[in-house]
């Protein structure tokens, strides 16, 4: 049994967002950020930090740091891919968001590993 946040530590507000239109650039089609997104939905979470680094990218230091996220299970927020990120809609922080697991298979709490730092697709 994996241990789980009480209620208390949900401190951070987050939405979660999904990537907007596709727009099709000579036959190509390019899906980014800066279209408007589709809120899939705004939870309370635990956003725990869990380690950072450093790294070079294009000759400039970029700093990543690593999360885990505890939300309440919600099958909206179960079913996610890496084509959704999360916001805090207090500091404007982006998460880029790894697959959500149930922990403990009892459909109370969903666990997220995230990274901010980089590029909203995960790059970088």
């Amino acid at each position: 049994m994996i241990p789980t946040p009480s209620a208390g530590k949900l401190r951070s507000s987050l939405r979660f967002e999904r990537q907007g239109a596709v727009t099709n650039v000579g036959g190509v089609a390019i899906s980014d950020w800066s279209s408007p997104t589709e809120i899939v939905a705004s939870r309370r979470a635990f956003v725990d930090p869990r380690k950072g680094s450093e790294e070079v990218i294009a000759g400039r230091m970029a700093g990543k740091t690593d999360y885990t996220i505890w939300v309440r299970f919600d099958p909206k927020l179960a079913s996610i891919t890496n084509a959704v990120r999360a916001v805090n809609n207090r500091t404007g922080e982006i998460y880029n968001l790894g697959q959500p697991i149930d922990p403990n298979n009892s459909r109370q709490w969903l666990l997220i590993q995230a990274t901010s730092g980089g590029n909203a697709n995960g790059e970088g």
